[in-house]
Order: structure tokens, then sequence, then C-alpha cells
């Protein structure tokens, strides 16, 4: 393939590389599906005890009542937890499918013969990874829940307001599911990448930004640059190991 000088070849070359943008939103949609129907599944077991602790009780009963409606959703988050790999797993195991059918495209145009010996166990990682972080973002959502349920200010609300608190809760871990999404299928793919390059016996890649503007400055100062697969940068990593990282390791033939 020879020295990559012109940035018009590397992006046109690191777009082969890239995932399929039907794929990744497919994968931040299940993920946030996910999280929203959890949150909507303590919204709904929170909504009839919401007007016991806000305005119109005493304030030592709105703490017992509190501190009796935290333990009963620590029950309940506990039954949700125990859902997530029945419900992320099967998820996860389907996007990373599609993350190496799409590399095993994008590998095969540019003429690299590979073996995927070992692929399976990267494909099995990303599953449990992506289980592991789906359940620790539900862990940290019901410890914010629980944060609202002892608040003293909370007993001062209405029940539409501490509804509203919650609600906005559910958000955010929405939004997190999301990020994860997006970040972990970036790292599957670079990995992918790696692993295949590295089984057909290529030492080196060009790295490919995105360029435009939401690429990092220490991201951007390595475009066009030459680096070895068994030497990562020590700032960043590889193509794809940073968080969110859409670059791309060009392969040198």
């Amino acid at each position: 393939m020879g020295r990559l000088t012109s940035r018009v070849q590397r992006r046109a070359l690191a777009r082969l590389l890239e995932l399929n943008k039907r794929a990744e939103i497919g994968y931040v949609n299940g993920l946030r599906r996910i999280a929203r129907a959890n949150a909507a599944e303590v919204a709904a077991f929170l909504q009839p005890h919401l007007g016991e602790i806000a305005k119109g009780a005493k304030a030592d009963m709105k703490v017992a009542l509190g501190n009796q409606l935290a333990h009963q959703f620590d029950l309940l988050n506990l039954k949700i937890q125990a859902s997530i790999p029945h419900t992320v797993g099967p998820l996860a195991s389907s996007q990373a499918v599609k993350v190496a059918a799409s590399n095993a495209k994008g590998m095969k145009v540019m003429g690299v013969s590979y073996n995927d010996i070992g692929l399976g166990s990267q494909l099995g990682a990303f599953r449990t990874r992506n289980i592991d972080l789906i359940s620790n973002a539900q862990n940290d959502y019901a410890d914010q829940i629980r944060d609202v349920l002892s608040d003293p200010d909370s007993y001062d609300l209405t029940p539409d307001e501490l509804a509203a608190k919650i609600q906005e809760r559910g958000q955010v871990s929405e939004s997190r599911a999301e990020l994860i999404a997006r970040d972990q299928t970036l790292k599957l793919n670079g990995q992918i990448t790696e692993a295949r390059q590295t089984s057909a016996g290529i030492t080196s890649y060009v790295w490919s930004t995105s360029l435009d503007d939401r690429v990092r400055e220490n991201h951007a100062s390595k475009e066009g640059q030459t680096f070895q697969w068994s030497d990562p940068p020590n700032d960043t990593g590889h193509p794809g190991a940073d968080y969110q990282c859409r670059c791309i390791g060009i392969p040198v033939i």
C-alpha cells in the first residue's frame, strides 16, 4: 500500500474500517431502551409512595417512610440487576458480530488476509464488559435515587416535584448508556483491527483521524504518522483505545 501521504487518501481508506453507522446507532438505541425500561420500572414503583414523603407528614414520619422505601427500592434494584445479563447480553453479542463483520468487509477490500483465531474471546469479552458497564450504571442510578429519598430537602417537595427529580436521574442514566454504547463499539472495532492486522503479519499502521473539529489535539497530532502495533502511543494507545476515539489504523503493507 506504500506510504499514505495524502489526507484524502488516508480518510478514504479509514472509512473502509469504520463501523457502519446504522449498526452503531442500533446498539446505542438498544442500550438506551434498556436504561429507559429500568428507569420506568423504578418510577412506577416509587410513584404511589411519593405523596407519603411529600408535604403534610411530620418530619420524623417522612424520614421513617423514606428509609422504609429505600429498603424496598434496594430489593427492586436487585431484581433489575439480575435481569441485565438477559437484556444486555444478547444485544452486545449481536453488536460484536456486526462489528466483526463490518471490519472484515473493510479488510477484504484492502486486501488484508488474516485469521480469526482468538477473535471469539474478544467478542465474548465485549459482551461481558458491556454487561458490567450497564450494571455499574444501574447501581450508580440507584445510588442517586437513594440520595433523593434520603435528602431532607426532598421532604419539602410536592409529589410532582419529586417525580420530576427522579425522572431527571433516569434521563442521566439513559444518556450514560448511550456513551457506553458508542465508546465500547469504537474500542471493539479498534481491537479487532489490531488483531486482524497483526495476525496477517502487518507490524505497523498509519494513524488516520476523522479530520473534523471533534478530534482531540493529541489525536490530531498523530494524523499521517506511522506507528508499530507492538508499541502503542503512551498518551492515547492505538486508534480506538482512548475514550470515544474514532481514529483508524490503516495497515502498512
